[in-house]
């Protein structure tokens, strides 16, 4: 909610990118393939997570479960079902 009351943002003025180590504890391909969904932990904490254009729709996933990684990414307020979840929108991994 704190982001979001710094918008809008846009050219001059962009989206605050994160960054920060991960242990990947779920992935799977969603969409037309190309897209993945991610449950990603540190510590006690675990987060869903999205990460567009992660590959080829006929490559293989480029990461994997227990892996740790270091990710870049935006956080944006995920409702469903009338919950808001905080979701985090990978823009890089490093592994």
């Amino acid at each position: 909610e704190e982001i979001t009351s710094l918008e809008p943002f846009g050219r001059g003025f962009e989206e605050p990118v994160f960054f920060g180590e991960w242990r990947v504890r779920v992935v799977r391909a969603i969409g037309d393939g190309t897209h993945l969904k991610l449950t990603l932990e540190r510590g006690s904490d675990s987060y869903d997570a999205v990460w567009f254009g992660a590959k080829e729709a006929a490559a293989q996933v480029p990461i994997r479960e227990g892996q740790s990684v270091r990710v870049a990414y935006t956080v944006e307020s995920n409702v469903f079902r009338g919950t808001h979840r905080l979701q985090l929108l990978i823009k890089a991994v490093e592994m």
